[in-house]
């Protein structure tokens, strides 16, 4: 009977001793698991800002590419001997195949900045291409500020509706001949607009007012500034010279796009120096 009441009062004695220097080990248990809360908030944080910031890059680099082929295809149907064609292929405006000189209207066959791929939906009027558009899945989180004639672009609901389609009355404005084929019914497609014969004196453009020049000068500024990204993202590797010749041509589009004269011209396509 003794020997077990020293032993229940040493057991005690023993709890007694340790229960202070078990107190700073829960606490400091507890420390740990509340930075590690917040780490991962902080992780969790970072991860969506950069993918947000992913996205954002991705979308101005298929507005810029898109446009690329919108203007190649529009270029192609200008340059047309006689009555205004499309291409049927898009390797068609890497080598236009009806002259016998080489004549490019697109440097290459861009990938689709989301996909990675070089494959493109077509937007098409019987057998000629005359726009093209993403394969991607997503919902585009920029929904305003688009360049003019981008306009629709704000209420798509997926990259598919970014359709980036040539426009028949500027392809055709110095062409005679069979009118060009309207586009097919496709929602966020621009209404198809008549061909004008050569011979047509250009229309003076209305006067705009204040606000409205003041909406194109921002249009146009904001075009200028994502052109200006994508030299320093594709022309600066190749070297200062071609970053300059880049701006360049960024700078006469932002011209004409201020200017816009309206007379049946196309805007000068950007031109990107690659190695």
């Amino acid at each position: 009977m003794c020997a077990f009441s020293y032993f229940i009062a040493a057991n005690t004695s023993l709890s007694r001793d340790c229960a202070p220097s078990c107190k700073p080990g829960g606490f400091a248990l507890i420390v740990v698991l509340i930075l590690v809360a917040v780490v991962g908030m902080a992780l969790a944080a970072a991860a969506t800002v950069w993918t947000t910031t992913s996205t954002r890059e991705r979308e101005q680099q298929l507005l810029w590419t898109g446009l690329q082929f919108r203007d190649a295809i529009a270029s192609y149907a200008k340059s047309s001997p006689g009555a205004a064609q499309y291409p049927k292929r898009l390797e068609d405006l890497l080598e236009d195949p009806r002259f016998p000189n080489l004549k490019r209207h697109l440097r290459q066959i861009y990938r689709d900045p989301f996909t990675g791929e070089a494959q493109w939906g077509l937007v098409k009027a019987g057998d000629f291409i005359i726009g093209v558009y993403s394969l991607a899945p997503g919902v585009p989180i920029k929904k305003a500020g688009f360049a003019r004639g981008l306009e629709s672009f704000s209420e798509a609901s997926s990259y598919g509706d970014w359709k980036f389609v040539a426009s028949a009355g500027s392809a055709a404005a110095t062409q005679t001949g069979a009118p060009i084929p309207a586009p097919p019914p496709t929602s966020g497609l621009p209404a198809p607009v008549a061909p004008v014969a050569a011979a047509s004196p250009a229309q003076p453009e209305p006067a705009r007012s204040p606000a409205e020049e003041q909406r194109r000068q921002q249009q146009c500024d904001t075009q200028r500034k994502s052109e200006n990204e994508m030299c320093n993202l594709y022309a600066l590797p190749s070297g200062r010279a071609a970053l300059l010749e880049c701006q360049r041509s960024v700078d006469q589009r932002h011209e004409y796009c201020v200017n816009d004269p309206r007379d049946g011209s196309l805007q000068p396509g950007l031109d990107i120096p690659s190695q």
